[in-house]
């Protein structure tokens, strides 16, 4: 897939992949494999060779049906798969960004729960909406100035830092 710019620079191709999407048994294989880490938005992003799943394909196709190390049919199934849809690819990126909104909400809500109120101040959502979060038994919703109530998980990852904020001050 490499291909030059009209000055004739290179151009390289980069796949990205959710972290939420990998298997744990696929991810242990990852670990160390690594030619980067992006640490730019404060969390680790690894990028790897484009063809790791290729190599790791490999590796367990050549090991014996008994060696602790021999991945499980499920993870290999993911490995097989990943190698044939992305083996074009001369990069891989894993996106961090759904773990680090779940651990946001998880935060949000927890700070929520911890203050003891029934409702938060509102804030003004990304579609100029106003919302705020409202205790539902042990559980948080987010209600609309029209009453509509809805779950955390549809903020956005600004949205969730906003009212993150609001609850630590």
């Amino acid at each position: 897939m490499e291909g030059k710019t009209k000055l004739g620079f290179s151009v390289i191709q980069i796949v990205e992949i959710p972290f939420s999407y990998l298997r744990k048994g696929v991810l242990k294989e990852m670990s160390g494999r690594e030619l980067y880490t992006d640490t730019d938005e404060g969390f680790s992003e690894k990028i790897y060779n484009g063809e790791i799943f290729e190599v790791i394909a490999c590796e367990q196709e050549e090991m014996s049906e008994d060696s602790p190390l021999k991945m499980s049919a499920e993870d290999l199934k993911q490995v097989d798969e990943l190698a044939g849809e992305l083996g074009e690819f001369e990069l891989v990126r894993v996106n961090m960004d759904s773990v680090v909104k779940e651990s946001s909400l998880d935060k949000m809500k927890e700070l929520f729960l911890n203050s003891g109120d029934d409702e938060s101040e509102e804030v003004e959502l990304d579609n100029l909406d106003q919302a705020k979060l409202v205790r539902e038994g042990k559980d948080v919703e987010v209600e609309n100035k029209y009453g509509t109530r809805f779950p955390i998980s549809e903020l956005s990852n600004e949205e969730v830092k906003i009212f993150i904020y609001l609850l630590e001050h």
